[in-house]
């Protein structure tokens, strides 16, 4: 597995209160509505469960990621449907009672070959991962 991981950031907010955003994914439908037109647009097609996230992208179809574990220490989501296995974690650590330190990662199931193509796009798209994240939680 090759990992991916975006920039640290400090969200004012105990690392429970931050996981606790991500108990029921359908709460999530109301920031993509608070969401400009052409962001909204941009997200292609995002649809959420209570457990799951879906979206619709040109390259491969239709993405599906599946919470694994909600705690106060990480949330990860599996992918599914898709021909490498590949994991989402937003990592957790307290710093201080109401400050929590969150990092974003993408693992991946990815063959050696294509990391210098593939491993670019990974890294662009962990970082925007990283804002999205900051955006809900903070």
């Amino acid at each position: 597995m090759s990992k991916y991981s975006g920039k640290p950031f400090v969200v004012d907010k105990p690392a429970q209160a931050i996981a606790d955003k991500f108990a029921d994914l359908t709460a999530l439908n109301q920031w993509v509505d608070m969401l400009p037109a052409e962001e909204r647009e941009k997200l292609g097609g995002v649809t959420f469960t209570a457990d799951s996230i879906s979206f619709d992208t040109k390259q491969i179809g239709t993405m599906t990621f599946v919470v694994a574990e909600r705690s106060a220490q990480a949330i990860k989501m599996q992918a599914s449907g898709l021909p490498v296995a590949l994991d989402l974690t937003i990592d957790l650590k307290a710093l201080t009672e109401d400050k929590t330190e969150a990092t974003c990662s993408i693992d991946i199931d990815l063959p050696a070959m294509l990391r210098p193509m593939v491993g670019p796009q990974l890294k662009k798209a962990v970082e925007m991962l990283s804002d999205v994240v900051a955006k809900i939680v903070g």
